[in-house]
């Protein structure tokens, strides 16, 4: 997403929860507000994402709606990671995945690997990664699957074993090619050649 099209859909989400506050749709505004945070994320705009996930998760915990907290507990978590702060980070991966909704586990799974990365568990860490792939594979979602088989197959080469780190990598850049994502086919193959 170039700068532009990030500012026109921040724009246009501000409008909508605006609208949605004005008229007292309070559920509307705040899935709003968490779609607001997702493309924060998906940016890489770390801390942009949280304030707006903090606002909607407590609302979605006030009406008890598992999928929306599942979900941004998932984005949270990322978030927190990516910013440092990992005893929170696990909070949310942890409580993404008591709540078993099976379309956040493999998008949890992927941020507890990094987690366990982070914090020099290699072995916990692929578990993690391949746990998240059979799910993701389960859940017909090759978007977080190519993301998983790429961070898999770097961790594997970083850890004494390229052929499987090179495998998958392949399967990441295949999928990554497949979906049509052009700006991630350069750092996966990348990743390849740092192999």
């Amino acid at each position: 997403m170039c700068i532009r099209d990030r500012d026109e859909a921040q724009a246009h989400a501000e409008k909508a929860m605006a609208y949605y506050a004005e008229i007292g749709n309070r559920l509307q505004l705040e899935h709003m507000r968490a779609e607001l945070a997702g493309m924060y994320l998906n940016v890489r705009q770390f801390e942009a994402t949280i304030e707006p996930s903090e606002k909607a998760l407590l609302f979605f915990e006030q009406i008890k709606h598992e999928r929306w907290i599942s979900a941004i507990s998932t984005n949270l978590a990322e978030a927190y990671m990516e910013t440092g702060r990992l005893d929170e980070a696990k909070a949310m991966v942890f409580r993404a995945l008591r709540l078993e909704i099976a379309t956040a586990r493999p998008y949890a799974l992927y941020t507890l690997g990094h987690i366990h990365d982070r914090e020099a568990n290699p072995a916990h860490a692929a578990t993690s990664f391949n746990e998240g792939i059979e799910i993701a594979r389960a859940n017909s979602d090759p978007f977080i699957e190519a993301y998983l088989h790429r961070v898999l197959g770097a961790l594997l080469g970083r850890n004494g074993q390229p052929a499987e780190g090179q495998q998958h990598l392949e399967t990441a850049l295949r999928l990554f090619t497949e979906m049509g994502l052009e700006y991630e086919i350069g750092p996966t193959n990348e990743a390849i050649r740092d192999l």
